[in-house]
């Protein structure tokens, strides 16, 4: 177990060579832990907010961060030094991943869009604009000729890394949309979703939806008059359904 923070922490990030640990905290730090013998190496003090995204670049040598405070920061991660403050989205940073090239890293944020950054150059070289609600979670193809967001809008977007371009929405989650995983060889994306499924996304097929089924699923109490409303509210969040019109099956 891992002890420092004095908030929640919201997000985790391996170092390449997995010996190096990160953490964001909802204390305004990130921490650098060392795996082998969970020590704190590194606490990196620059953000003045929650810090709510944190990833290592492929090649380990860069750290990038996303605040509350609406700024990105990029780190050393071997000596903690904070080697530039970015700035450009106008609300929260939900999400921060690097290419696979360690060349760009992209942000998602609160203001409903994904930046694309040049790490050398400190500079945002895109801005991808579509989603209509907060963009929660990134992910770069193996290629690194896409990248892909999901976004409280409940949809997931695949861009165009060279042209901006938006070449691919997938619909179906009920729900925020919160993280992303894709096989090394691209050809299947997983999505999870506040609506309590997982999708299996794969080319020219219809997705899979992933759930597992609670205690009381489907059991009616409507009308059941011996039940609190406390008891009815946590018999719902096991699955029971307070009226036979909201009864539905997912597939």
């Amino acid at each position: 177990m891992l002890q420092g923070h004095t908030s929640w922490v919201w997000a985790i990030a391996f170092h390449p060579n997995s010996q190096q640990l990160a953490s964001a905290s909802y204390d305004h730090t990130v921490k650098l832990w060392d795996v082998n013998t969970g020590d704190c190496v590194y606490t990196l003090k620059e953000h003045t907010s929650s810090v709510l995204s944190v990833a290592f670049s492929p090649d380990g040598r860069r750290l990038v961060s996303g605040g509350y405070e609406q700024t990105i920061k990029l780190w050393h991660p071997q000596t903690g030094q904070c080697l530039n403050t970015l700035r450009a989205h106008l609300n929260r940073v939900w999400a921060v991943v690097f290419s696979p090239d360690s060349r760009y890293f992209a942000t998602g944020g609160d203001d409903h869009t994904v930046k694309l950054w040049d790490v050398a150059a400190g500079e945002c070289i895109y801005t991808f604009t579509g989603h209509k609600s907060q963009v929660l979670s990134l992910l770069f193809s193996a290629s690194g000729d896409r990248l892909i967001s999901s976004s409280a809008d409940q949809t997931i977007r695949i861009w165009n890394v060279h042209t901006g371009e938006c070449t691919t929405v997938l619909e179906g989650h009920q729900h925020w949309v919160w993280s992303l995983a894709q096989t090394m060889n691209d050809e299947i994306l997983l999505s999870s979703s506040q609506d309590e499924t997982i999708k299996v996304w794969q080319p020219e097929a219809e997705p899979i939806t992933l759930r597992c089924p609670r205690p009381y699923e489907g059991m009616i109490i409507a009308g059941a008059k011996s039940l609190t409303a406390a008891q009815k509210v946590s018999l719902q969040a096991l699955g029971a359904v307070a009226s036979t019109s909201s009864y539905r099956i997912t597939s």
